[in-house]
């Protein structure tokens, strides 16, 4: 039996970091297809599934600055629906790092996303709230729903 099939994904065993680096408005790319704005290249996140040899299914992007963090993933369409019409997904971000501390603290968010599935290249909104997180010591500040901006477009790759 390997480390694999005993253990599942062994990235598992590792503490994981990466930084978010700040973007100013005017660093935007405007897109005129449906999506507000795109961030570059400097703003993308290593993928970890190469870690456990498995292929890379999204292309994620992350940025902030004082209005917020912009969650910025192009999916590819093969992956698995589950005969869904729908497209769920979760994101979870520790924005203080804590060494030692095996529960979430009140800097650790879990955001979790439900989009209906495009048919078009016309942008279409979803829901996002922020979800409490299960045997956390603390929770984070709430956000209203409102202020959590979600949508989603077809592509020829799959979903944006």
């Amino acid at each position: 039996m390997n480390l694999k099939e005993l253990l599942g994904d062994p990235s598992w065993l590792f503490d994981f970091g990466v930084p978010i680096h700040e973007f100013k408005p005017r660093e935007i790319d405007l897109k005129p297809e449906g999506l507000e704005w795109e961030l570059g290249d400097e703003y993308r996140i290593p993928p970890l599934s190469s870690l456990s040899g498995e292929r890379r299914f999204a292309e994620v992007s992350l940025g902030w600055n004082d209005e917020g963090v912009f969650i910025h993933a192009a999916i590819q369409s093969k992956v698995k629906t589950y005969g869904s019409s729908s497209l769920f997904f979760t994101f979870y971000l520790d924005t203080r790092w804590s060494p030692g501390v095996h529960r979430g603290t009140s800097f650790c968010h879990r955001f979790e996303f439900v989009l209906g599935r495009p048919k078009s290249s016309q942008l279409l909104r979803g829901h996002g709230e922020l979800s409490p997180m299960q045997r956390a010591r603390a929770a984070p500040s709430s956000i209203h729903p409102k202020d959590i901006s979600v949508g989603a477009l077809q592509r020829e790759f799959g979903y944006e």
